[in-house]
């Protein structure tokens, strides 16, 4: 969200108790989500990005309803060198925001 670190500009995550959304079925999870959408449309943001192991199953909802695109970044725990993820999640974040 908008703060004075960021100079207004906003962050958008995910946490991995999303992936079971809908094996879960609570009614607070599905209220956050509901909320997530209405944040992402006011602040028109292009792009969600999650983690390549995590599931992104509430992103994909979110982007079905706003129109924003999913982005997944390497969060260097799948073999790859830090260097090589991060190099990874640069041209990821690249992409995303052109």
């Amino acid at each position: 969200m908008p703060n004075e670190k960021n100079n207004g500009g906003c962050v958008f995550t995910f946490h991995l108790r999303f992936q079971d959304l809908w094996a879960v079925g609570c009614t607070d999870i599905v209220k956050e989500l509901i909320e997530m959408i209405d944040i992402v449309k006011q602040h028109r943001l292009p792009a969600i990005f999650t983690e390549e192991n995590g599931s992104a199953s509430a992103a994909k909802i979110i982007a079905a309803e706003t129109g924003s695109k999913v982005f997944s970044l390497d969060m260097a725990i799948a073999g790859d060198s830090y260097f090589d993820a991060m190099y990874h999640n640069i041209r990821t974040v690249k992409e995303a925001l052109e």
